[in-house]
């Protein structure tokens, strides 16, 4: 989770790696397409963000001031 310690933040980010992920996606079609890497990249480490954040929300690991 590279050190986030809200649940907000971690959302935040992975919201961000989505949007990347359709830029990079639509500079894949109409750029160059060496973009492929970060087309594929970013949803992934979107993906992994939203796993890893609802196996926090399951385990109730975020800090005590940490509103749900």
């Amino acid at each position: 989770m590279l050190g986030e310690t809200s649940r907000k933040n971690a959302l935040r980010r992975e919201y961000s790696f989505i949007i990347l992920g359709i830029i990079a996606l639509l500079m894949f079609f109409f750029v160059d397409r060496a973009y492929i890497g970060f087309a594929v990249g970013f949803p992934m480490v979107a993906y992994s963000y939203a796993f890893t954040t609802r196996w926090m929300d399951k385990a109730d690991l975020w800090g005590e001031d940490e509103n749900k």
